[in-house]
Parts: C-alpha cells; structure tokens; sequence
C-alpha cells in the first residue's frame, strides 16, 4: 500500500518559503560571523592577562590561586577603566549635544533615529505586500520597495547626535565584553596556573631497584654496581 501526498502551493506560498529560507541563510550566516568575532576577541583580551600576570607569577610575586586572582582582578578593573574613557566621553558630547539643541528648541521628543534614517537606504514595510500564508496572517510574501537616501539639511542635528550615540554605545559594549572576556579568563586560568595533578604520576618511577629490578623501599638507597672499569685490583 502506497500513500501519495499532494501539496499544491500557490505563487505567493513558493515567494514566501524562498524568502524565509534566504532570510534563516543570513541569519545563521549572521550568527556564524558574530560567534567567531566573539571567540577571536577572547583570544586576544586572554592574551591580555597572560602578558598582564605573566612577570607576577615568573617572579613569584604571588604564590597561590587567591593571590593571583586578587592582582588579576585589580589589573582588570584598570584596564576597563582606561578602555571605557574614549566611549564614555563621546556619549557625554553627545549628551551634551542633546541637552542644548533640546532646550534651545524644546524638541526633546523629536525623532532623531526616525531622521538619522533618511541618510540609509530602508525598506517601506508599508507599502509591501502581505497575505495569507498557511493560517498565518499578514505575511510578508514579497520583498518590501526601497526607498533610497534623501538627506535633508533640517535633520542636521540628528545626523550628529545618532552618530556619537551609535558610536559611543557600540565602543563601550566592545570594552565590556572585553572585560567580561579577560574575568573569565583569569577565573579559569587561576586554577590551572597552581594545579598540582597526580594524573601522570608513578610513584615507583621515582624510586630505585634492586639488582632484580624489584623497586626499592623509599628509605633504601641504590646500590650501584661497579662498571669494569672500576673493578678492583688484585
């Protein structure tokens, strides 16, 4: 016995299913690159400890898992302190920047990223086409018009007060996760530095043998045989 299935899709239905599996594509592809930008930045922020702790334990200037991260942390702290001034300091200019032009104006509630996007290329989500797709509704079955930049010279505050705050919260999420990257670090690398691990260990390995090769009491010392060289005269 044999069953056929018979799925018979509409124009729109096979529209909609070619644009969502190009859409999960760049998702994942999205995903793949912010993953390995993440990992490559781990790497180079424990590259950071290792130089930042490595004179401290070369020189046995700490001696144990709490002493080194105890420095470890100190060191870190400063290097989020150093890193988040650049950031920190454009999102005060543009602070700043809002403060004046709003209370000069009395625009505080104007939409500044509504105007910053006149300078991108968007899409008109309203103008698209929507319908039914499998029992959902008010699907997007066709790729939304673009509408091209139109900068005007009445959206000149915005297109300097997004900037500074794109920029601003952009650099200083970089340097925390920097910072979260290097606390991790140093968390699991503290243990590893000081682990004394029997795994590899044979204890009778260390000791001497007998003439039989039988291993020697850890209170008994080698009794060396004489080479021929050191034979005795008669």
């Amino acid at each position: 016995m044999r069953t056929l299935l018979n799925v018979t899709m509409s124009e729109n239905d096979t529209r909609m299913l070619v644009i969502l599996l190009i859409v999960l594509l760049f998702v994942f592809l999205v995903m793949g690159l912010l993953g390995m930008a993440i990992r490559k930045v781990c790497q180079l922020q424990a590259g950071v400890i290792d130089q930042q702790m490595g004179e401290p334990v070369r020189y046995k200037v700490v001696s144990d898992p709490v002493h080194f991260k105890k420095l470890a942390n100190k060191k870190n702290n400063r290097i989020l302190v150093k890193e988040a001034v650049a950031p920190l300091l454009i999102g005060f200019v543009a602070l700043m920047f809002y403060l004046i032009y709003a209370g000069l104006t009395d625009e505080w509630g104007r939409n500044y990223f509504g105007e910053f996007g006149t300078l991108l290329f968007t899409f008109d989500f309203k103008n698209a086409t929507y319908s039914d797709f499998w029992g959902f509704k008010n699907v997007l079955v066709d790729w939304p018009p673009v509408i091209a930049p139109s900068p005007k010279a009445e959206f000149w505050p915005s297109y300097v007060l997004c900037p500074l705050v794109i920029v601003s919260v952009t650099y200083y999420l970089i340097v925390i996760q920097g910072f979260l990257s290097r606390l991790l670090y140093l968390h699991r690398i503290c243990r590893d530095v000081f682990d004394v691990s029997l795994k590899n260990y044979k204890y009778y390995d260390h000791l001497g043998t007998d003439p039989y090769g039988r291993p020697l009491n850890p209170t008994e010392t080698p009794v060396k045989e004489p080479t021929p060289n050191e034979q005795p005269k008669k």
